[in-house]
């Protein structure tokens, strides 16, 4: 017989009613982030969804919101809780959406774009620019408001988290790595952090890579031999 492994249940971290909503702004920032890849219309799903409220051509990915989406939550709720000088940079190519969601639920869209209202014509507005004629691209281009890295390209986000980072001793730089982007040249020399010196805190701020895999570790639970 299997010997039992017992668990120790972990202390709770975070109360009931902030991880209600930190959930429900993660699952905000999910339907914002699909609702500009997919939709021209229809924005709140007021009625059933017919093929005209659907875009022609459907650009972005969708696979690394979500991920992306988690973290921003986080790091947000850190923020508020150290007053943390913190800034994100979005890796991952097509991944705009997610920081896209952010900025609008956060106001910061809206607030420089106000056609982009925290409404329900806003968010059509919203919706319907992303990767659209006339609108803004795929990735969080120049009009994006805060960006300093496009991620269009793969393989220079922690390049430019690290620049971000010198001579600003109070700024911490989260920066998503993208899916393969630790295989570009560029990034391959900053992967190997052991290899370079690194930033004196004292003097400059930090940078710290995360990657989006890591939202799909496995649980602590032991597999079954599939053998």
């Amino acid at each position: 017989m299997a010997e039992a492994t017992s668990r120790a249940t972990p202390p709770a971290i975070l109360d009931p009613d902030t991880l209600r909503k930190m959930d429900r702004y993660w699952r905000a920032c999910n339907y914002l982030s699909a609702g500009m890849i997919y939709l021209r219309d229809n924005p709140l799903l007021r009625e059933p969804l017919k093929p005209e409220h659907i875009k022609n051509r459907l650009l972005g990915h969708w696979g690394s919101d979500p991920g992306q989406s988690f973290l921003l939550v986080h790091l947000n709720r850190m923020i508020r809780k150290l007053d943390l000088n913190l800034i994100y940079i979005a890796g991952p190519g097509h991944g705009a959406p997610a920081t896209l969601a952010h900025c609008y639920l956060e106001g910061h869209y809206s607030e420089i774009y106000p056609d982009r209202s925290e409404d329900e014509a806003g968010m059509r507005r919203f919706f319907r620019q992303f990767s659209f004629p006339g609108g803004i691209g795929s990735h969080c281009t120049p009009e994006t408001p805060g960006s300093i890295h496009e991620g269009g390209e793969l393989g220079y986000s922690l390049s430019h988290g690290y620049g971000a980072a010198f001579d600003n001793p109070d700024l911490i730089v989260t920066v998503m790595i993208g899916d393969g982007e630790a295989e570009t040249g560029p990034a391959r020399h900053l992967v190997a952090l052991e290899q370079i010196p690194q930033p004196d805190p004292r003097r400059r701020g930090a940078a710290c890579a995360a990657s989006e895999r890591l939202q799909d570790r496995q649980s602590d639970h032991p597999r079954a031999d599939s053998a």
